[in-house]
């Protein structure tokens, strides 16, 4: 079996579940855990690191599942907020058309207004994270393509056409938090060098 080391928080049990479940192998059993960082915790579900303090070790598990509940409930409430505006607009939608082939000229244009001025504006994030993982081989058939891949990395993370400077260009309202996370691999053969 294999080790697994699960770095955050599914939002579902049945994703750590599946998870959980990559542990064993050829009739092998694995194990696994959980690390977390305090920091993750806080951004994507609101938790305070203090909270954490006062509980002992052995019920943060179930601390943290309780928050999963509550952070499913509040995601819940917000898709069916949105589920009736979409509903709203929809019948708006039916309504203008419904003019439209009744030939009533003021009213579908009036009607259309109101669609496009309502459609125009969707709710922007004021903020998005955006986490990227690369692979890079690194045996030695790769070594030509070495300064090139270091040379694409660079691109893609600074200067004037980097992914966050033309994110920020497009959608200057939004504040845009990339994360990268490289693991560079060698043959099976290098034994503990092969990461």
């Amino acid at each position: 079996g294999v080790h697994i080391i699960q770095t955050f928080l599914s939002e579902e049990v049945s994703e750590e579940v599946q998870i959980q479940g990559r542990t064993a192998r050829q009739g092998k059993r694995g194990s696994y855990q959980m690390i977390l960082l305090e920091s993750e915790l806080e951004s994507d579900f609101g938790i305070k690191a203090v909270e954490k303090e006062q509980l002992p070790k052995g019920q943060w598990y179930q601390w943290l599942c309780n928050i999963r509940v509550k952070h499913q409930r509040e995601q819940c409430i917000l898709i069916e907020e949105n589920l009736k505006n979409a509903t709203e607009i929809d019948g708006l939608t039916h309504d203008y058309f419904d003019s439209l082939l009744a030939g009533k000229k003021a009213k579908s244009k009036e009607q259309f207004k109101n669609l496009y001025q309502l459609m125009k504006k969707p709710p922007v994030p004021s903020s998005v994270h955006i986490d990227i993982a690369l692979a890079i081989d690194v045996t030695g058939s790769m070594a030509p393509y070495a300064q090139s891949t270091v040379s694409t990395i660079e691109n893609l993370l600074s200067g004037p056409s980097s992914l966050i400077s033309k994110l920020t260009t497009n959608f200057p309202e939004i504040d845009f938090q990339l994360r990268l996370g490289c693991q560079c691999f060698r043959d099976i053969d290098d034994g503990n060098s092969k990461f």
